[in-house]
């Protein structure tokens, strides 16, 4: 009987012990199975803007001043060119007496060990899309930062005071002491007439720049320089420069120079004062006359209007200007589809072809001819100028008038969807400008003219 009760026992035990099991496996079925958090890391870093004193640009002598409650980007765990799969605020808590040196406040979560890093400043230098933060590439600087500016120190400073370092984590910690460094050259220019080294510069309201395959565009007010331009860096490229002050044209050239990131470089150039010819035509024997007369007299097509002289041309290639067509394409406003430059003048041996203006060169033509308050010259721009003379020059010269009236709009090749283009507006063009509108292509008719670059 002993031994029967104590198998009984032992049964029962064993039971108890199943069913706790159960129980357990009961309660790891219905459990908050949460991941687990990545870990948070406050971090404390001096940051320094060192160097030559000159690696970021807010005074005169390109020194930099950052001020507490400024902000960088930290992005980290790096995944390709200029990708991270994470990104952290960083905030200027403490600047020493110098200005250049900055203690700054961030917190990591989910940083790899050992990962590459990069520190942005300022953080509008880095933009996010499918998951990715990435840090611009020099296409995206040129078109939305560097391409269009104004000349000034104090928008320069506010705008274009961009820099970074790259390295490694030290396992999951930011290294305690980083040097930041300024990613452009930062150009401080005055202009000269060569003939005879007076100031240009204070009357200077449109100042273009090639170099190499970069172009800038400066626009600005009539006032005493320097004229302040951030640029990439270059390395042995060409250069060419040309300033308009309303009334003349200056150009330089120079065959090879070098900009390095980082560095200020105060710059006197000489320009060469030239013989405007905007507003003149263009004959297809690529010879220039004032009217469409004087071409025809000399038994030459009148090809087009030059409308703006100069590199920028947005044809590659094609570094003299570009000229606009002496009148409509059509009696009638056309349906965007229904552009045909069938039956247009012969142009100069070496020209482009005949095309629907681009926002921009529409734009650059619109300043050439005396336009004034541009904004940025970017294809997305919804521009506009306050005054010009392209519709005057055109008559001068013997062209068809620009339709003025209400309605008086032209297209341009600029796309805003799968049905939509802009326009441009030149509805009493001289008193209050010239506006940008949206109208769908396959719906929608406007006016247009041709042009072409040489």
């Amino acid at each position: 009987m002993k031994k029967m009760n104590l198998f009984r026992n032992m049964l029962a035990i064993l039971l108890l012990a199943a069913g706790a099991t159960a129980c357990s496996n009961d309660n790891e079925i219905f459990a908050d199975d949460q991941p687990q958090q990545p870990e948070a890391k406050p971090q404390i870093i001096t940051v320094y803007f060192g160097g030559e004193g000159q690696t970021k640009a807010v005074d005169a002598d390109g020194h930099k001043t950052i001020t507490v409650g400024e902000h960088m980007s930290v992005l980290y765990n790096y995944q390709a060119a200029n990708d991270f799969s994470r990104k952290a605020d960083a905030e200027v808590i403490d600047v020493d007496a110098t200005g250049k040196v900055a203690t700054i406040s961030v917190t990591l979560t989910g940083a790899d060990d050992n990962a590459q890093f990069a520190i942005v400043y300022p953080s509008t230098y880095c933009m996010y899309g499918g998951g990715h933060n990435y840090i611009y590439n020099n296409t995206n600087l040129m078109t939305y930062k560097l391409g269009t500016q104004n000349g000034t120190l104090a928008t320069l400073s506010a705008n274009l005071d961009y820099c970074k370092a790259e390295g490694t984590l030290n396992g999951t910690d930011l290294p305690a002491n980083i040097t930041m460094v300024n990613q452009f050259s930062i150009c401080k220019f005055t202009l000269q007439d060569a003939s005879d080294n007076s100031d240009i510069t204070s009357a200077t309201t449109s100042f273009q720049i090639t170099a190499g395959t970069h172009e800038y565009s400066i626009t600005r007010l009539a006032a005493a320089g320097p004229i302040y331009v951030a640029m990439l860096p270059e390395t042995a490229a060409a250069f060419s420069f040309t300033a308009t002050d309303g009334a003349n044209v200056y150009k330089k050239t120079v065959a090879s120079a070098t900009l390095a990131a980082g560095k200020l470089y105060p710059s006197t150039l000489k320009l060469t004062k030239q013989v405007s010819n905007v507003g003149k035509v263009l004959g297809a024997d690529g010879n220039i006359y004032a009217t469409v007369a004087d071409a025809v007299a000399a038994s030459t097509t009148a090809a087009g209007m030059i409308a703006y002289e100069g590199t920028q041309t947005g044809v590659d290639g094609k570094t003299n200007g570009l000229c606009i067509s002496l009148a409509e394409g059509a009696a009638e406003k056309q349906l965007y589809a229904n552009i045909s430059y069938a039956g247009f003048p012969a142009r100069p041996t070496g020209a482009s072809d005949w095309a629907t203006p681009s926002t921009t060169q529409w734009m650059r033509m619109l300043e050439a001819c005396g336009g004034t308050e541009v904004g940025s010259k970017a294809e997305s721009y919804a521009g506009s100028f306050s005054s010009g003379n392209i519709a005057t020059m055109m008559t001068t010269c013997g062209g068809t008038a620009f339709h003025t009236e209400s309605g008086g709009i032209y297209w341009t090749t600029y796309g805003y969807d799968s049905g939509g283009l802009y326009t441009r507006n030149f509805y009493n063009f001289n008193a209050q400008g010239f506006y940008q509108h949206y109208k769908v292509g396959d719906t929608e008719t406007c006016w247009y003219r041709g042009v072409f670059a040489w």
